[in-house]
């Protein structure tokens, strides 16, 4: 407690091993391989537990307002997976409407028929759709083509991760639902979650993820200038059963691939 470097290390250490944990289950939310415990819950009723927590999530220039539905519907899905996707699209709405605005969350019914559920690849039915809209500055065509893409932001470098939607994505399609967006430059954006209609409130279930054995074949090159992390990774690509190769900068990698020196892969850092 006395040592403020050692007190700093560690503080620098947890940060980064909570930072790489919420990565990761961003990326398992995205590839639909985390563990969601779904039940039969009422939105209406998740809504109002957190509205104070979306209050303060978006800030005093945005005022945030819930409609009432008509009556009390059931969806299947992961009340805790559901929170969080419905903080990150308010945090996104948020940053889209940097002089304030209105966030407007909705709950309605939506029976889709089978060819209009292949649009979304789910199947026909009843679903339960939360819709969240801003007021804010809106996006291209060409960007809502792509928010659903791992890592793809719009943000400054630091101010996201470009996993948020992805997440929202992979949860909404591990539920059995879908996601869509609407949106247009000036005008604003809503985002529209879908989840399976259920009748009344059952018992909860585990979605059980099967355990897949990975083995690998092949050269990978691993680009990486922190000596630790670059062996790390070496270590867990052999235990895969790769052969490695590695280099510590860009310009190495380049003169081993420039040699001639064999490879089917490279692995480095997105940033």
């Amino acid at each position: 407690e006395k040592d403020e470097r050692t007190v700093r290390y560690l503080a620098a250490a947890r940060h980064g091993v909570t930072r790489g944990a919420k990565l990761n289950q961003q990326l398992l939310a995205f590839s639909r391989r985390q563990d969601l415990r779904t039940e039969a819950i009422c939105v209406e009723d998740l809504l109002e537990t957190f509205e104070n927590l979306l209050d303060r999530a978006v800030g005093e220039a945005v005022t945030v307002h819930i409609e009432g539905a008509p009556e009390q519907w059931y969806c299947r899905t992961d009340s805790h997976q559901l929170e969080t996707a419905i903080l990150n699209l308010a945090i996104n709405a948020r940053d889209a409407m940097p002089q304030g605005g209105t966030l407007t969350l909705r709950t309605a019914i939506q029976n889709l028929d089978a060819k209009t559920g292949a649009t979304h690849g789910v199947s026909g039915g009843e679903y339960v759709v939360v819709s969240l809209a801003d007021t804010g500055v809106g996006m291209t065509a060409e960007v809502v083509d792509r928010v659903f893409e791992p890592f793809f932001t719009t943000k400054a470098v630091g101010k996201g991760t470009g996993l948020g939607l992805s997440q929202v994505y992979g949860f909404a399609r591990q539920c059995g639902g879908f996601v869509t967006i609407e949106s247009h430059p000036g005008v604003g954006t809503t985002v529209l979650i879908g989840m399976p209609r259920a009748h009344g409130p059952e018992a909860t279930k585990a979605v059980a993820v099967p355990a897949v054995e990975v083995k690998g074949k092949g050269i990978v090159l691993v680009v990486e200038d922190d000596n630790d992390v670059r062996a790390v990774a070496r270590s867990l690509l052999e235990n895969l059963g790769y052969s490695v190769l590695e280099a510590e900068k860009g310009c190495d990698a380049l003169k081993l691939i420039e040699s001639g020196a064999p490879g089917n892969l490279v692995f480095t850092d997105v940033i």
